[in-house]
């Protein structure tokens, strides 16, 4: 694969999309997330940090998705069940967040 210089790079309003120019007029759209989750470890961690996040802005979908990535990735923990329990609560899900409740006591 030959080599080409990027010459601009800009990100968008978002903060999603991360868009490039080479010498060569070519331009490349990246997902930023992708470049991230990529060249970071996607572990239990991850997905637990960025649930927080998400839970903080109140965007309690993707909160919701990232908890049970950590539960799916690691389901002996509580960390996943608690992340779950807090977005559902948030949310005002009091009763999907009670059954979650109950099933991490009897972990």
């Amino acid at each position: 694969m030959p080599m080409s210089y990027v010459f601009c790079v800009a990100i968008s309003p978002s903060g999603e999309l991360l868009a490039s120019g080479d010498s060569d007029g070519n331009l490349q759209l990246w997902s930023i997330e992708s470049i991230l989750s990529t060249a970071f470890e996607t572990g239990p961690l991850y997905f637990a940090h960025r649930s927080k996040v998400k839970l903080g802005q109140r965007l309690y979908a993707e909160a919701l998705s990232d908890a049970e990535k950590v539960i799916e990735l690691d389901p002996s923990s509580h960390l996943g069940y608690d992340l779950k329990y807090t977005v559902l609560h948030g949310a005002q899900r009091y009763d999907d967040a009670f059954e979650v409740f109950t099933f991490m006591l009897s972990k």
